[in-house]
């Protein structure tokens, strides 16, 4: 490992940063507006993660950011920082603001936050950061902290993600088929590329391009002219054997449920079809228009008469 990739204490990146805030941050009430604290606080947890990092950082998140009690002119701030926890190129920086009356000598807690700070090379792109030694029971417990809330987040961000979709040229039917005794409706070779079925012991089901139902034998009801939309995104169902990976499982084949949700909102009929590693969602071709209306407005790109 290199020198520069060496483990670092929290101890030697930490900063307090003090200032006496001027009249044009102030409201007329001689308060402190919030922004400009913000700003202040970001430069202090900027410091704090070029400290560790010795690089360029650029802030990706603000968190928890709790105004306390207002701040008046002639009181001198403090804002202290420290590296809570490191990822690969991203530091999470805890930041306190405290604020002290100069006649008096009184301190009172006024603000703090979590940001989240990505090192950059010198072509601006993320770089790796040295690990965090952590010494103490109290170092450990706001790494743990840390952690939870970078759990959180992703969560977050995962269950508010927009996969890309692509609407199928085909049409499609949802399909009941007669079973006699254990014979199959007809051998996978046969099969249209997408071929959904769901098979139990009495009943078999399936959803296929209409197309293609001459391949198969007689079907006790058939329900036409569905539309699919592919899902053009990995959803994989993150084994434990993967790690740190894990932390999205929950979440990614929730994407799913969600896309549904936001069609239902609508009013809009929808029918799911998830595989392993493939995900679908059928909606009836005389609500197709509104099905598109409604996916983009939600945020979806949309490819239309995409081959599968």
């Amino acid at each position: 490992m290199s020198d520069a990739m060496q483990p670092k204490k929290v101890s030697e990146s930490e900063v307090t940063m003090s200032y006496r805030p001027m009249f044009d941050e102030a409201n007329t009430a001689g308060k402190v507006h919030g922004g400009h604290l913000l700003k202040h606080i970001d430069t202090a947890g900027s410091m704090v993660a070029m400290r560790h990092a010795r690089s360029r950082v650029v802030t990706a998140s603000v968190e928890r950011m709790n105004f306390l009690t207002p701040i008046s002119l002639g009181e001198m701030v403090n804002i202290k920082g420290r590296v809570n926890m490191v990822g690969r190129t991203s530091m999470d920086v805890g930041l306190r603001v405290e604020v002290e009356d100069l006649f008096t000598g009184d301190i009172r807690h006024a603000a703090s936050c979590y940001m989240t700070f990505v090192a950059l090379d010198e072509h601006g792109m993320p770089r790796p950061v040295p690990p965090l030694a952590l010494e103490t029971e109290e170092e450990r417990r706001r790494c743990a902290k840390a952690m939870e809330r970078r759990r959180q987040r992703h969560r977050l961000q995962a269950k508010d993600a927009k996969p890309n979709l692509a609407l199928l040229p085909e049409r499609y039917a949802l399909c009941d088929l007669e079973l006699s005794g254990n014979a199959e409706p007809c051998s996978f070779s046969d099969w249209p590329p997408f071929t959904a079925v769901v098979r139990t012991k009495d009943t078999c089901s399936l959803v296929v391009a209409q197309d293609a139902l001459s391949k198969f034998p007689a079907f006790a009801h058939i329900d036409r002219d569905w539309r699919a939309f592919a899902v053009l995104a990995e959803l994989d169902f993150c084994p434990q054997s993967k790690g740190t990976a894990s932390l999205d499982c929950t979440v990614r084949s929730g994407i799913v449920a969600n896309l549904c949700s936001d069609i239902a909102d609508a009013g809009i009929e929808a029918f799911p079809v998830s595989a392993f590693a493939s995900h679908y969602m059928l909606v009836r071709e005389a609500q197709l228009a509104s099905a598109l209306e409604s996916l983009r407005w939600a945020g979806y790109q949309v490819r239309e008469s995409a081959a599968l």
